[in-house]
């Protein structure tokens, strides 16, 4: 939990970005009441810096003594660093990192080395986002008891209450992440999954690879975000995507929430990874606590 004056860490391990969006996140988390350390990189092509430039700033960021850390921008670029990073992660006291589509593999690598990780809106959002969405993850920062995401059910909600812990994000990253050494577990945790920009038919393939690979007969349930842009190609599978999530849910018989605010689309919410959470479907709508 984060409190006045704690030093939060900003750093960019992925795609590069206006400065200037960025430089109204950092103002957005300093009307927050913390200090805010970030080290500029010079951009490299599509990356906010080189590899190496990018792994020495988050190496970096790791010693600062930050009590939180936030991705300033996704796309891609993460998984290039990582394992140079993995072993750092378990020599720094318990904190806090937020993120979500690329850095899902560190959101969920940070929590089994025993910290809080969020699935939240990154830096460069904030300028731009409501305060719903930003109340949102600071309740998560400050004061855990106030957290609380609801949300309207789908026809494909299934299941009441459900506590866990959940794991998952983006699923290109999850199913990219199979077979490496920052796969990501997902035996008896509730799989959360969202996805932009990808046709049907490479939703279809990397739901088919989470479960030739074990990952979704270990979960106790499921929660979909949203898939943005996620469209058929020439209206052959005539499916939504949720349908095609759900096809290959279901017959686990597990409980699903459908609909989530979790993703790309603008004023997206926050998730915590790594502590247990309360999901409870109601008659209209589903409601995520602390558990």
């Amino acid at each position: 939990m984060l409190k006045t004056g704690d030093l939060v860490s900003v750093f960019s391990p992925s795609g590069h970005f206006e400065v200037d969006r960025l430089k109204s996140g950092i103002k957005e988390i300093e009307s927050w009441g913390v200090k805010v350390a970030y080290e500029g990189l010079e951009q490299s092509g599509y990356f906010a810096g080189t590899d190496a430039a990018r792994s020495k700033q988050l190496k970096t960021a790791l010693n600062s003594g930050s009590n939180a850390f936030i991705a300033a921008r996704g796309g891609f670029g993460l998984n290039k660093i990582i394992e140079e990073i993995a072993p750092l992660l378990k020599e720094i006291p318990p904190s806090i990192f937020i993120g979500f589509s690329d850095l899902t593999p560190l959101i969920n690598l940070v929590v089994e080395a025993g910290h809080l990780g969020i699935h939240g809106p990154m830096a460069v959002q904030y300028g731009t986002f409501s305060k719903i969405a930003l109340n949102n993850l600071k309740a998560l920062l400050f004061d855990p008891s106030q957290y609380e995401l609801r949300f309207p059910n789908t026809p494909f909600n299934v299941g009441t209450t459900i506590e866990g812990k959940v794991v998952g994000g983006n699923l290109c990253m999850l199913a990219d992440s199979i077979g490496t050494p920052t796969e990501i577990p997902t035996n008896n945790r509730i799989l959360l999954l969202e996805e932009v920009g990808e046709p049907l038919y490479r939703v279809d393939r990397m739901m088919l690879q989470l479960k030739r690979a074990g990952k979704l007969n270990q979960i106790k349930g499921a929660i979909v975000g949203q898939f943005t842009n996620c469209q058929d190609t020439g209206a052959l599978y005539q499916k939504e995507a949720i349908e095609v999530i759900r096809d290959y849910l279901t017959p686990f018989d597990i409980p699903l929430a459908f609909g989530a605010p979790l993703g790309h689309e603008k004023d997206s919410m926050s998730l915590p990874l790594g502590v247990p959470i309360k999901m409870e479907m109601g008659e209209d709508s589903t409601k995520i606590t602390i558990a």
